[in-house]
């Protein structure tokens, strides 16, 4: 089987219709379809090393770069996601999930490849938060966002995915508000990200030396009371904050 053939089965799988439209489609299927387990079982050798060469080289032969997160952690830990696309046959084009723990995956097929369809599907897809195309997408928003395809999803979708995401979000943990304010200020004082991860921990003081089971409740507490009396202007005062310094596009 040559790797044309295996984009035909990847894409038969992708039958449940998401979004329909006069023109186009967005499809899934019951659960994401494992690229990399796929290309194993079906591929021969010789398609297998090819697949394997594409990816290796940035997805430039076999993936084409749609969005990419990352999030910082402390100190010099990140982690990163990212959604590509995969050329499945004729005008349909695969959107794929890579994440560290889950592998490549495929969740939906854009049929086909359009501003239509690729702005219908990002919010549908950010709207559960992936559940529904069976990823996990944030657990919080990412402390940078590459946009590498303005032309499909523009900077004014993107930033409204993300307004709908902390508003759902926020419901239960209103401190996301909180956290992404002090985020966005804390980087505007201090550029270099190991230097704010040091005075993260030096605030840490606060909670007590060493933190107590009380002073964390309290932290928490004010940090949601403070998140739930912003208003909504406050609010987008914050998101545009924010998306003006960690959303890029290339």
């Amino acid at each position: 089987m040559n790797w044309n053939e295996l984009c035909g089965v990847i894409d038969a799988r992708l039958t449940v219709t998401r979004i329909q439209f006069p023109d186009g489609a967005v499809r899934a299927a019951n659960e994401p379809v494992d690229l990399d387990g796929i290309a194993e079982e079906l591929l021969d050798d010789d398609a297998m090393e090819e697949y394997v060469r594409g990816l290796d080289e940035d997805g430039g032969r076999i993936l084409e770069p749609l969005l990419s997160f990352e999030w910082l952690g402390l100190g010099p830990t990140s982690s990163d996601t990212s959604l590509t696309l995969l050329h499945l046959a004729e005008r349909r084009w695969g959107v794929c999930w890579s994440a560290e723990v889950a592998g490549l995956q495929v969740i939906a097929a854009l049929a086909p490849l359009s501003p239509e369809t690729a702005r219908a599907f990002f919010p549908d897809l950010v709207a559960g938060n992936g559940r529904s195309y069976g990823v996990e997408l944030f657990g919080g928003l990412p402390s940078r966002t590459t946009n590498y395809r303005r032309d499909l999803i523009p900077a004014e979708v993107l930033e409204q995915c993300y307004w709908d995401w902390m508003q759902e979000a926020s419901r239960d943990h209103p401190s996301l508000w909180t956290s992404l304010r002090d985020t966005v200020i804390a980087e505007s004082e201090e550029p270099d990200h190991l230097r704010r991860s040091l005075r993260a921990l030096v605030n840490l003081n606060q909670l007590g030396t060493p933190p107590t089971p009380n002073g964390i409740r309290s932290y928490l507490a004010e940090r949601q009371q403070a998140g739930a009396a912003l208003s909504t202007d406050e609010r987008r005062l914050i998101l545009g904050n924010y998306f003006a310094v960690s959303c890029v596009e290339r």
